[in-house]
């Protein structure tokens, strides 16, 4: 896949899910709106804070993940969707 497919993949699964929410929430009674509005705060900022803690590991010096010449195996596979 081309980054610019793949762009379009993601903007078009981001509007997919708005508009789950969107659904979802207009099934919702009004006091319970308020409340999944907090709660959708507090989970952008849980994943704002997860997203910062995994960049700061990515700047750390990868010292111990190599040894003297020898790869590393990430533990990743590729898997084929038919």
């Amino acid at each position: 896949m081309t980054d610019e497919r793949v762009h379009e993949f993601m903007d078009k699964m981001i509007e997919a899910k708005k508009m789950e929410m969107d659904a979802l929430m207009s099934l919702l009674p009004e006091t319970t709106k308020e409340h999944m509005h907090v709660i959708r705060r507090e989970v952008m900022e849980m994943l704002a804070e997860c997203l910062m803690e995994a960049s700061k590991e990515d700047e750390k010096p990868a010292a111990g993940k190599k040894k003297a010449g020898k790869k590393v195996k990430s533990g990743v596979s590729k898997v084929d969707i038919e």
